[in-house]
């Protein structure tokens, strides 16, 4: 999430999963300060200052370390949460089953070298939940309880996650079009590999996928190109 503060002092700062906004409001009972914008699909819990006096009584920690996440924040203002390590991958140059598989296992090992990395595709998704087509169940159903949780575990769990929409995605053929819509609102960024010059069928399905892509997020273009190319 991006939280811009108004005022002469305006700044931006991001926090990531677990963070705590409107903290100000929540202690001193004022009016916001600042303005929220969810830049990827999130779950929010909210805690009235009710609520909140109540569990302080007999959880005198949890007041604690509202104050320390305060003091963080007012103390530096570069001071945020960053966790910007999730991102949709599409592929829409025309390769083959094995070039595709090189360059996902490519990216993926050159971001294992980082930190702990899990590749997400519809197939894999089914095969972990032990059930056939819950990757691309409707949006709203009980199904996706199971893919919120297991996608929340990825992204605790490993360093980087990488959701991969699939060989068809935002074609009149993709088999999965809830895991695209999915998996392209819930990344913090998007890449997107094309070929150096796009048929107008793959240009309309780089567009379609832009245009399903949240405007707020980074949205990379990567266009392919062979070794010996003087002139990319």
């Amino acid at each position: 999430m991006d939280i811009a503060t108004s005022g002469a002092g305006e700044r931006s700062i991001e926090v990531g999963r677990g963070a705590i906004v409107g903290e100000f409001g929540l202690l001193e009972s004022r009016g916001r300060s600042a303005t929220v914008t969810a830049l990827r699909d999130s779950s929010l819990a909210r805690l009235d200052a009710t609520d909140f006096q109540a569990l302080t009584v007999d959880h005198t920690g949890l007041a604690m370390g509202l104050v320390r996440r305060i003091l963080d924040r007012t103390g530096d203002a570069d001071t945020g949460t960053s966790t910007a390590r999730s991102f949709a991958m599409a592929i829409t140059a025309p390769l083959d089953a094995d070039e595709r598989e090189a360059i996902i296992d490519a990216m993926r090992s050159t971001l294992d070298a980082c930190g702990p990395t899990r590749l997400l595709d519809p197939e894999g998704v089914d095969t972990t939940l032990r059930q056939s087509g819950i990757a691309d169940t409707v949006i709203g159903s009980f199904g996706e309880v199971r893919l919120a949780e297991l996608l929340h575990q990825n992204e605790t769990e490993f360093d980087h996650l990488m959701l991969d929409v699939g060989v068809d995605a935002c074609t009149d053929d993709d088999p999965h079009p809830n895991w695209t819509r999915r998996a392209l609102h819930q990344a913090d960024q998007v890449v997107i590999l094309t070929s150096p010059k796009p048929t107008r069928h793959e240009h309309d399905r780089i567009m379609r996928l832009l245009d399903r892509t949240p405007q707020q997020i980074p949205r990379w273009l990567v266009v392919q190109q062979s070794a010996d190319c003087a002139r990319p």
